[in-house]
This record gives structure tokens, sequence and C-alpha cells, in this order.
């Protein structure tokens, strides 16, 4: 009974996973009844007689929480229990609170459909662990266009031990760092920021150039950082990583020098590119191009009030152009 439950809710989540980006385990009905509605192998709900709502708990990071996630919601919900007859309950977290809060809910054993597994919940640890439920067996019969969808270099990333524990997001099939700046302050100072970059450090150039003819402009506004946040040190030197600190070079790229092309394992903090990057970090907030000791409260506030010149990012490929406010517009520029 419990396995026919599951593969039940498989269909559903696989459906919700593919939106939401995540990895899932098993769910309730909208009436708290243990056995949600009939599914065929095509992921759509029989119509030969009413079925009740199949509902999933989902978990995710969303910081901060934006006013219309209700909304957004909403429709999604609307969508999805046309679809397939499912609803989400969904839970955003900080990204501060994400991982402790995670890891308590799953140490108790509370009942968790689809979570995010990232940077936050490292998929490979709680894997080992036992926090997810191998759908290996189910993906053939339950999704079968979304494993052929999908590369098999994405599946041998969610496999342990020959078991199959998160459906992958294709977006990260690739690694993409953004820059995103302020168009309307761009245009003000007279700034070309829409330029062809590989690493952040094609930009720091412009980040000068920017605060020179901000400050002579408008003198008041010296004190304020020109990026937030702090740029992480794959930015600068990309690397594929293997677990935590553990990584190899990307083959063609090779930004860590001395380090083979992809089949050797290293340390990236024992490496002269991080200790050139945590210089470069140094000088960046030395010169008040980086946010220094400013809280990340007052950087978001800053954000809005259209303040700071550009933040960073990864994996985005569009944006909503007034993604800090309605005032001006912010442009999405992904390295090459």
């Amino acid at each position: 009974m419990k396995s026919e439950r599951l593969t039940k809710i498989f269909t559903a989540a696989v459906v919700a996973a593919m939106l939401l980006s995540s990895c899932g385990g098993t769910a309730s009905t909208e009436s708290g009844s243990s056995a949600p509605a009939e599914t065929g192998s095509s992921g759509t709900t029989s119509s030969a007689e009413p079925q009740e709502t199949v509902v999933l708990e989902y978990y995710n990071r969303l910081d901060p929480v934006l006013a219309d996630v209700d909304m957004v919601w909403d429709a999604i919900n609307e969508y999805l229990e046309e679809k397939i007859n499912v609803r989400v309950n969904y839970h955003f977290f900080t990204a501060a609170d994400y991982t402790t809060k995670m890891s308590a809910m799953v140490s108790s054993g509370q009942e968790i459909d689809v979570l995010h597994a990232g940077s936050a919940f490292p998929f490979i640890n709680n894997a080992q662990k036992g926090a997810f439920y191998d759908i290996k067996d189910l993906l053939p019969e339950y999704a079968p266009e979304t494993v052929e969808m999908l590369p098999q270099g994405l599946w041998d990333a969610v496999t342990i031990d020959g078991k199959i524990y998160g459906i992958p997001s294709y977006k990260d099939n690739c690694r993409i760092y953004n820059f995103i700046y302020n168009k309307d302050m761009a245009e003000d100072l007279g700034v070309d920021a829409d330029i062809t970059w590989g690493s952040f450090k094609d930009l720091i150039p412009l980040l000068y150039e920017v605060k020179e003819k901000r400050d002579a402009k408008y003198p008041e506004d010296a004190g304020n950082p020109i990026m937030s946040p702090i740029p992480l040190l794959e930015y600068f030197f990309p690397s594929d990583v293997i677990n935590g600190l553990a990584v190899t070079n990307i083959p063609g790229i090779n930004a860590f020098e001395g380090q083979g092309e992809g089949e050797t394992v290293f340390n990236k903090y024992a490496t002269p590119e991080f200790r050139e990057y945590c210089q470069t970090m140094k000088q960046l907030s030395d010169d008040g191009i980086l946010y220094g000791t400013i809280t990340y409260e007052t950087m978001q506030a800053m954000l809005q009030d259209g303040k700071i010149f550009s933040t960073s990012n990864a994996g985005l490929v569009t944006i909503n152009p007034h993604l800090y406010s309605q005032d001006f517009e912010m442009v999405l520029n992904n390295s090459t």
C-alpha cells in the first residue's frame, strides 16, 4: 500500500519538481486521506470518478519574500490542479534560516514532499544520510519524457550508489554567472555596461569607472558601494565542484593553473587563485566598490532605492527589469 501511494505521489511530484527545480518524497490529500488521486503513466488524472486533490508540501529559500508571491502561487496551483489534480503548499525560508530549519525538519522525520537541495542544504551529504527517496525505478514508468529530456550527465549528478534521489534542474546544466546593473544609473553617468565578459575580473575597470563618475556627479553618494553582494570565488575562477571545497578544473577553461584539465581533484582554498581572489576583494572593499561593513538589510534597501549600481548572481536566464523598483530598470548581462 505504501509503495502504491508513493508511485501515485511521484507522478504529481515530478510535474511539480520540474516547475520548482527541486526533489521530492511523499504527500497527503486535501481531505487528509492516505490515498491520492489515481494517475496513469502519462501523469494525468483519470476522469472515471472524482478524485481528491493531492497536496504537496514544498520547501525552498526565498530572500526576500516578494509581495506578489501569493498571486504567483495561486496561478501555479490553478494550473497544477487542472492538469494533474495537485496543489502545492509552499513554505519559504530566508537564506540565513534555510539550512538550520531544513536540517531540523529532516532530522525530526517531518513529512516533506519537495525541497530544494543545493549549497544551503547539500544534496550528496543528505542523500547519503537517507533524507531522500530513491526514485530510480519510478522514473521510466511515470516520467519517461523527463528522463529523455535531461542529458545523462544531469542524472549522473543526482545518482549515488546506483540510486537516483532527485530531479535535476535543466537550467543548471551549465553554470551561468550574472552581472545585473542599473540601466538608469548607467545612462545617467554615461557608462556603457553592455560589455562582454567571462570572468568578474573583466568587470573591475567598469566598476571603478562607475564609482569615479558617480562620486563626481553625486558626491553625497560617495560613501555608497557600487556593487553588492561580494561575488564568489567561482565568478573569478570557475571550477567543477565535487563536494564542498573539493573541485576540479573545467576542461577548456582550466582557471586554476597547474591543476590539470578535470582529472585532478584539489582544494580550491589552497591555491594561489584563492589568495588572489581574497586580495582583490580586500582592495575592492577598501576602495568603496564593495559594501564592506554595511549590513545585508541596508544593502537590500539601497538596491531598492537605486543607490547601488550592480549586483551579482548565478543561474538566471531572465529577470524582471523592475526587480527592485518600478522607478528604474535593471539589466541582466550574463557571462560568456
